[in-house]
C-alpha cells in the first residue's frame, strides 16, 4: 500500500513539475523586453547628448585625461540616422532551467541598426524566477564573456546611440580625417 501511495505522491509531483517548467517560456518576455527597448530608442536616441570627448579611434574618452580629439559640449544624431535606430529581440528559444538558481536560460534572437549598419545574432541570458511578462530580470550567460551582467533595456539601447554618434561624427566632414579608424 505505502509503495502506491509513494508512486501516487510522484507522479503527482512529476505532474506538476512538468506543467511548472511547460508554462515557462522565454518567448513570452520578448514584447516586454521589445517595448522597453523601442521606447527607450525613440526617446533618447533624438536628443542632444552632453560632453562628447572622442579619441582618434572613435571611443569615449574623458576629456581631460583621455587625448580627444573632438569635443563637443553638445551633439544631436542627423533625424535620418536617429529614425533608424533598432534593437529588437525577433526570436526566443527556452534552453532550460538552470537547477542550481532556477534561472530559465534563454536565447533571443536580435536585429540591431545604429542608422549605417545591421547586425544580426543571438544573446543568450538567464532570466529569474520572479520575472513577469511585463517586468522582466535577467542576466547574461554563464560562458560568454560579460557573464553575470543585468540586462537593463537602456544600457543596451544606450550602446546603439553612442555606436550611431561615433560613426555619425567619423563622417561628418569637419571631422572625417581626424580619426585613425573606418566605421
Amino acid at each position: 500500500m505505502k509503495s502506491i501511495e509513494a508512486a501516487a505522491v510522484f507522479a503527482l509531483f512529476s505532474m506538476v513539475s512538468a506543467m511548472a517548467f511547460a508554462s515557462q517560456d522565454c518567448s513570452r518576455y520578448v514584447a516586454s523586453i521589445n517595448k522597453d527597448l523601442a521606447t527607450y530608442l525613440s526617446t533618447v536616441g533624438p536628443r542632444p547628448m552632453k560632453d562628447i570627448s572622442l579619441d582618434k579611434f572613435g571611443n569615449k574618452v574623458h576629456p581631460q585625461w583621455g587625448n580627444p580629439i573632438v569635443k563637443l559640449n553638445s551633439y544631436t544624431l542627423p533625424e535620418s540616422i536617429s529614425k533608424q535606430l533598432l534593437f529588437r529581440i525577433t526570436d526566443a528559444a527556452t534552453k532550460g532551467v538552470r537547477t542550481a538558481n532556477g534561472r530559465l536560460a534563454c536565447g533571443f534572437k536580435y536585429e540591431a541598426s545604429d542608422g549605417y549598419k545591421t547586425e544580426r545574432g543571438i544573446m543568450n541570458f538567464d532570466v529569474e524566477p520572479f520575472s513577469s511578462t511585463d517586468q522582466v530580470t535577467m542576466y547574461v550567460s554563464p560562458g560568454a564573456a560579460d557573464s553575470g551582467v543585468q540586462f537593463r533595456a537602456g544600457g543596451w539601447a544606450q550602446e546603439i546611440i553612442n555606436a550611431a554618434v561615433r560613426k555619425s561624427l567619423a563622417s561628418d566632414p569637419k571631422y572625417k580625417g581626424q580619426f585613425d579608424v573606418v566605421f
